[in-house]
């Protein structure tokens, strides 16, 4: 089946996705909540058919993806392959660095934090074996 148009997404059925005309590359699949936009290409280093998804449309979705906004993605994916890039990694690529780095990375190591808090501390104790014993527990 061809979508020519947004009215053509309720005519799809489960099983096959459907290609859009005029956008190459571009499919709509019948899901559970709706339609589900894909972006199909067969990457040249590999020479296997990735299928990477763009989004949904569907009635109960406040993030919905319009039939026009599918078509603008597909074509940011056709560019890339055009210049040579693999659409599938530079969205893992935007995705990673989004994502915060870890918690190890950043924060301070418990063993530095306990020492630092007994060094602040250790003034207002009135006997060094309170030091001693914080030492010990942590």
């Amino acid at each position: 089946m061809k979508i020519q148009s947004e009215n053509d997404l309720r005519k799809l059925d489960q099983q096959h996705p459907a290609s859009i005309v005029g956008e190459k590359g571009l499919y709509a699949q019948k899901s559970a909540d709706g339609v589900r936009f894909l972006f199909r290409y067969r990457s040249r280093v590999e020479d296997k058919l990735h299928q990477l998804p763009i989004g949904e449309h569907g009635k109960a979705r406040d993030d919905k993806v319009t039939f026009a906004e599918a078509k603008r993605r597909a074509a940011k994916f056709r560019a890339m392959l055009i210049d040579g890039l693999d659409p599938k990694t530079e969205v893992q690529k935007a995705l990673d660095a989004l994502r915060p780095t870890k918690a190890a990375d950043s924060a301070p190591a418990f063993r530095d934090c306990a020492a630092r808090y007994i060094e602040l501390q250790r003034s207002g104790w009135r006997n060094a074996k309170h030091a001693q014993q914080w030492e010990r527990t942590l």
